[in-house]
């Protein structure tokens, strides 16, 4: 697989000064580093939040590419990203719904604490949607304290990609929500299986 280098933005806030160095010639999905020391995990984004149009991520020329322009109703009420250095049972980077009030651009990097995961099949294959928290986000810490809350968010996650779905007509099965643990356990191994296929990763 040839992997490409591009530039990108970085989120500033959550970087050093020789993390953004380091960053700016870094590929987003191979030379990121999935984990971090705090325990949150480092997400790309690749569709903003309001955004109504869907981008893809690559992975043979390292850049996003344009899918195709969405209906208002499909518009993404969340930030959308991915996971780098991960592969999932469809051996693409693993999918991370991201809860955040920050304005994040296409291409930043943020680390996210994790709160759960939708189990979900799209057309019969594993398609689960990590959720988390942007980390430092203020509002989003105090809301997932409430678990009522947190659910009532779940449930809207859950709506919208079934209408998302319905307007595709894709056939979605969403089996449910697991907690932060099972997050974590389904992130970890995707860190393992792209260790697999890329034994000399880091």
């Amino acid at each position: 697989m040839r992997v490409a280098w591009v530039r990108f933005p970085a989120s500033r806030h959550d970087l050093t000064k020789n993390e953004k160095l380091k960053m700016e010639e870094a590929n987003l999905w191979q030379e990121i580093n999935p984990k971090n020391s705090d325990g949150t995990f480092s997400v790309v984004v690749e569709i903003p939040k309001d955004s109504q149009y869907k981008y893809e991520f690559d992975l043979d020329t390292g850049n996003f590419e344009l899918e195709k322009k969405l209906t208002i109703e499909q518009t993404f009420p969340f930030d959308y990203g991915f996971v780098p250095r991960t592969l999932g049972g469809d051996n693409d980077p693993l999918d991370v719904v991201i809860l955040s009030n920050q304005k994040l651009r296409q291409g930043d990097i943020i680390k996210i604490k994790l709160v759960g995961i939708m189990r979900m099949l799209d057309n019969n294959e594993i398609d689960d949607k990590t959720i988390g928290i942007a980390r430092g986000d203020v509002y989003w810490e105090r809301k997932i304290l409430m678990k009522e809350e947190l659910n009532k968010e779940f449930q809207k996650i859950k709506k919208w990609f079934e209408l998302y779905k319905k307007i595709e007509s894709t056939k979605l099965k969403i089996i449910g929500f697991d907690d932060e643990k099972k997050a974590r356990k389904n992130l970890n191994e995707g860190i393992n299986k792209y260790k697999e296929i890329f034994r000399n990763a880091k």
